[in-house]
């Protein structure tokens, strides 16, 4: 029951995330970058890994250890895998398109920018370890 929650909340968070600009306006922008923000440093905090996806894991596999397997999501094996890539590319292209569309704002576009450059960093710290 549990687990059946929390992988759909994760998929329907995912299709939310990745069509976040033809759902709400501007003025949203803030949160929309303050929580992709904060996913990005759940990643850095987690192994790789966000809340949800460690919760959806463990409710599977109570022994799972964090940051074991960072891109396996069992949620994954409801959608197609073509699908699945078309989400992550959306993803992308909304990020793009609310950073454009709101660099008038003057938190927006530092706060994402610091929090990558950390994403960044964290990515370079792993691979050379």
């Amino acid at each position: 029951m549990f687990h059946d929650f929390v992988k759909s909340f994760h998929l329907f968070n995912t299709i939310i995330l990745s069509i976040y600009i033809f759902l709400f306006p501007k003025k949203y922008d803030i949160i929309y970058v303050s929580y992709i923000c904060i996913i990005i440093l759940q990643w850095i905090i987690f192994k790789n890994e966000c809340l949800t996806s460690y919760l959806e894991k463990k409710s599977y596999n109570n022994g799972y250890t964090l940051g074991t397997l960072p891109h396996d999501h069992p949620y994954k094996e409801d959608i197609n895998s073509t699908f699945y890539k078309f989400i992550c590319i959306l993803i992308g292209f909304n990020i793009f398109l609310v950073l454009y569309r709101s660099s008038d704002n003057k938190y927006i576009i530092p706060l994402f920018m610091t929090t990558f450059i950390l994403y960044l960093l964290n990515k370079l710290r792993i691979l050379r370890s």
